[in-house]
């Protein structure tokens, strides 16, 4: 019996089973918003493929809008991870491309869902000015993460930029977002045109040393 108590009154266990509750929302959540986006998703849909109650949501968010904010922050949080880890080390003393092109290919899994929960946060920033700040951290962390992965490049001596780090980074997101919007509109993927045209771009801004 005291044990029962003291497990009922362990506030750290209790800190812990909301957190793991909120986390498998918001984990469960990114397909139901890339399906329905913000307003088809419904609280039912949220906690059925979670597999929680009513209760247990509201208990952890006030609304599916927040649930949304923090799915969108995980996806960039993977992208930003797949970018630290592939870009550690890239080799590219002999051209750009040779080391980029593969980093490209291996953030496709996720850079695709970040894309398209991305363009539903503009669309419904659209409808509502006050979300518009929360699309603008998420792009300014990738963006960031972008541009420092070239800085670091240039610092480990191999690379010369000829455009700022920043510049760049936002010039490759801009296309690789319209890229992702032509296959989403096409239905099928062209990983030879993005490779193209990003190949392009490195070679004209990131001079090999």
């Amino acid at each position: 019996m005291s044990q029962v108590r003291e497990a009922v009154q362990d506030p750290t266990s209790a800190v812990r089973s909301k957190e793991n509750t909120r986390s498998k929302l918001v984990e469960s959540s990114v397909q139901v918003f890339i399906d329905f986006g913000v307003d088809g998703a419904t609280v039912d849909a949220l906690t059925s493929v979670a597999g929680f109650t009513r209760g247990a949501f509201y208990s952890s968010f006030r609304s599916k809008v927040d649930v949304f904010i923090e799915a969108f922050e995980l996806v960039t949080d993977r992208v930003i991870a797949d970018l630290a880890g592939h870009l550690a080390k890239p080799d590219l003393h002999e051209n750009p491309s040779a080391g980029y092109l593969p980093v490209l290919k291996a953030l496709r899994p996720n850079a695709i869902p970040w894309y398209l929960l991305h363009s539903e946060a503009v669309s419904y920033a659209l409808r509502d000015p006050s979300f518009a700040r929360h699309v603008t951290v998420q792009r300014r962390r990738l963006r960031t993460a972008v541009a420092d992965a070239f800085r670091a490049a240039e610092a480990r001596g191999e690379a010369r930029l000829t455009l700022d780090p920043t510049l760049l980074a936002e010039t490759l997101l801009g296309v690789f977002m319209n890229l992702m919007l032509s296959e989403q509109l096409d239905g099928a993927s062209d990983v030879e045109t993005t490779n193209r045209v990003i190949e392009a771009i490195l070679d004209t801004f990131v001079d090999p040393l």
